[in-house]
C-alpha cells in the first residue's frame, strides 16, 4: 500500500488525491521550513489551506487538522462534536484572541478580519468572529480573502505599539475593545467580486458619495506631488509584492511612482499574461474613481518631480515573473514596472476599494464597506478597521489601509483621556 508521506506532488491529481491536495501541502510547506517531525504552522494559516478541501462533516474542517498545527491543542483542547458549528467556530476566535506569548502579552487582535470579503455577514453570526464556514464556501474556497498573508504580518503600527487587551460578554458574543475614531468613509470605488452558483468574476460599482469636493490648495497631506504619492501608494497599500501568496511587510520605493504613471498609457494596451488579465480589467474599473476631482487616470499622469523612471533590476529579481503566469514579453512593462502591477494584483485577490474619507485621506476599503462607515484604530490591531454603528454597538465590517496613519500617526496624536469603548456585536 503505497503510503500518503510518500506520494509526489504529480500524484496529487489521481482520483481521491485532489480532495486532500491542500492538507498535503501544509505538511510539505512544514516540512520545508521546519523538518519532517515539526509542527511549525499555526492553526488559523492551516485553515487557510483545509478550507479547499472536502469534509462530509464540516467540524471536520477544524478538528480533522489539530494535530497537524504548532497550537491546535492549546486553541481546542478537548473537541466536541455536539457543539454546534458557530459555537467551535466563536470560541476558537475567543482562544485565538486570548492567546498569550512569551512575555504574556496578548497577540495582535488583527485576525478578526479574517473573511470572505466577497459576500455579507451573516447576521446570526457576530461579526468578530471568524466564520471559516464563508470562506469554505467562497470561490473555490479562495484563502486569498483572508486576512493571514496581508493584515497578520504586515508590518504597520496603526496603533503604535499597543497591547490588545479585548474582554468578552458573559455570553461570549460581544467583544470589547478600546480605540478612537478616526474619521468616516466618503466615497468607495468600484470592485470586482465572485459569485454565483458557478463563481466567477462580477464588477460591484462604486458610491461616489457626496458632491462636495475636497480641495487640492487644502488637502491633509500638503502639496499635490504628496497627494500622488498617497494615491499611488495607496493603490498597493504601500509595499511590494513579494512572493507568490503574499505581500512583503517592505515598503514600497519611491520609484513606483513611475510605474503608476504607466497604467493607462499606450504601451500598457499591448497582450497581457492570462493572469494578469483579470488585474487590468480590475485597473481598468477603478481608473475614473474620482479623487480630489481628478480621476486615477488622470493622477497617473501627474509629472511629480520624484516620480522619474528609477532602473531596479536588482530588486525585480526577487520575484519569480513565472509565480505569477506572465513573462517580460507579455506585458506592457519593463521589467522595473512590473513589481507595482504585481502589487495591484493582490489588491484584487483581496477584494479591496479605493476609498477617500471625510477628512480627504485616501486608501483602500474592505468590499462590503458603505459610505458613512466609521474608521477606527483600535487597541492591538494595527491595521484600521471599519465598523458599523448597530443597536448599542457596532458591527465590524473589515479592514482598511488609510495612508497617513499606518505608522500609529493618529493614535499618538490622541490624548488616553479620550479613548473610547467600542462592543463589538
Amino acid at each position: 500500500m503505497a503510503n500518503l508521506r510518500d506520494r509526489k506532488p504529480k500524484d496529487y491529481f489521481e482520483s481521491g488525491y485532489k480532495d486532500i491536495l491542500y492538507l498535503l501541502v501544509i505538511v510539505g510547506k512544514t516540512r520545508s521550513k521546519h523538518g519532517r517531525d515539526s509542527k511549525g504552522m499555526n492553526l488559523e494559516r492551516i485553515l487557510t489551506f483545509s478550507c479547499r478541501s472536502l469534509a462530509s462533516e464540516p467540524r471536520d474542517k477544524i478538528f480533522g487538522v489539530l494535530g497537524l498545527s504548532s497550537d491546535g491543542s492549546e486553541l481546542i483542547p478537548n473537541p466536541d462534536y455536539r457543539k454546534p458549528l458557530d459555537t467551535i467556530l466563536r470560541e476558537l476566535t475567543i482562544s485565538m484572541l486570548l492567546r498569550q506569548d512569551s512575555k504574556s502579552k496578548f497577540g495582535p487582535s488583527d485576525l478578526i478580519c479574517i473573511d470572505n470579503p466577497t459576500v455579507t455577514k451573516r447576521s446570526e453570526m457576530p461579526s468578530w468572529v471568524i466564520d471559516w464556514t464563508k470562506i469554505w464556501t467562497g470561490p473555490a474556497g479562495n484563502f486569498w480573502a483572508s486576512s493571514i498573508e496581508r493584515g497578520l504580518q504586515s508590518g504597520y503600527l496603526a496603533s503604535g505599539k499597543s497591547n490588545a487587551n479585548p474582554r468578552f460578554s458573559d455570553d461570549g458574543m460581544a467583544l470589547t475593545i478600546r480605540g478612537y475614531v478616526f474619521d468616516r468613509v466618503c466615497s468607495l470605488s468600484a470592485v470586482y467580486l465572485i459569485g454565483g452558483k458557478k463563481p466567477k468574476a462580477f464588477l460591484s460599482e462604486g458610491m461616489p458619495g457626496s458632491a462636495l469636493e475636497h480641495s487640492l490648495r487644502e488637502n491633509v497631506y500638503g502639496g499635490e506631488g504628496d497627494l500622488f504619492d498617497a494615491i499611488w501608494r495607496s493603490l498597493i497599500a504601500d509595499r511590494i509584492a513579494h512572493k507568490k501568496g503574499e505581500l512583503s511587510t517592505k515598503q514600497a520605493p519611491s520609484s513606483y511612482g513611475s510605474h503608476f504613471a504607466h497604467m493607462w498609457s499606450e504601451d500598457s494596451t499591448r497582450p497581457k499574461g492570462e493572469r494578469l488579465k483579470h488585474t487590468y480589467d480590475c485597473l481598468t474599473a477603478v481608473k475614473s474613481f474620482q479623487i480630489y476631482g481628478r480621476t486615477l487616470e488622470d493622477w497617473s499622469r501627474f509629472n511629480s518631480p520624484e516620480s522619474n523612471p528609477v532602473e531596479r533590476a536588482a530588486d525585480y529579481d526577487e520575484i519569480s515573473v513565472q509565480d505569477f503566469g506572465a513573462s517580460r514579453s507579455s506585458t506592457g512593462f519593463e521589467p522595473n514596472g512590473m513589481e507595482f502591477i504585481y502589487a495591484c494584483k493582490f489588491r484584487d485577490m483581496f477584494h479591496r476599494r479605493l476609498l477617500t474619507t471625510r477628512k480627504g485621506y485616501v486608501g483602500l476599503a474592505h468590499a462590503q464597506s458603505e459610505i458613512g462607515d466609521m474608521i477606527c484604530v483600535l487597541e492591538g490591531c494595527t491595521i484600521p478597521m471599519i465598523l458599523r454603528p448597530c443597536n448599542r454597538g457596532f458591527r465590524l465590517v473589515g479592514d482598511a489601509y488609510v495612508h497617513g496613519i499606518m505608522n500609529g500617526e493618529h493614535w499618538q496624536a490622541q490624548p488616553l483621556s479620550s479613548i473610547q469603548e467600542f462592543d463589538l456585536k
